[in-house]
């Protein structure tokens, strides 16, 4: 995230509409990094239903900030994408608590979403996708249908992936 955020200061494209980790993916990984220093069970599981999903469809459908430096900010970008999945599969090497019920994470993650809209309606920004979907993304299709469908649709959907995710995880572990 360093990286990203250095190459849009060179660029002089940093600043409140850039800058935060107000988008699923960056939040994920600084809560990654918190969770190196110190273990929360409950920012674990944000990681894994929320995070991990965000970052493996980020990998899977890019969408890079333009920059004097594509090569540079492509490098970070996927950098930054596969510290989440990495980092939820070494806490679950060391058999951290698996989650069993999807709501504190939701919680959370709504609580971000309200963070970013308050933060995109006043300073203009995009975070979380919620003013605008990136093209060539799943979200491009979701938000044709018109922006109430889309924000709906957003939710519904990350309710769908932790519901499925929670037994995924808890089946998975079981037959390690």
């Amino acid at each position: 995230m360093g990286s990203q955020l250095w190459l849009l200061y060179l660029d002089g494209q940093l600043s409140l509409q850039t800058g935060l980790p107000l988008h699923l993916c960056s939040f994920s990984a600084a809560l990654c990094l918190l969770l190196y220093l110190r273990f929360h069970t409950r920012l674990y599981h944000f990681v894994l239903l929320l995070g991990v999903p965000g970052a493996l469809m980020a990998l899977l459908f890019p969408s890079v900030t333009a920059s004097s430096h594509p090569w540079l900010m492509k490098t970070a970008f996927v950098r930054l994408h596969a510290l989440i999945p990495a980092s939820a599969l070494y806490w679950l090497v060391q058999k951290k608590p698996l989650p069993k019920d999807p709501r504190g994470a939701f919680l959370l993650g709504n609580g971000l979403v309200l963070l970013a809209a308050c933060t995109n309606r006043l300073t203009g920004s995009n975070y979380l996708f919620l003013q605008a979907a990136p093209q060539g993304t799943p979200l491009a299709l979701l938000i044709r249908q018109g922006y109430p469908v889309y924000i709906a649709g957003l939710e519904i959907l990350c309710m769908l992936v932790m519901r499925l995710l929670c037994p995924l995880y808890l089946r998975k572990v079981e037959s390690m």
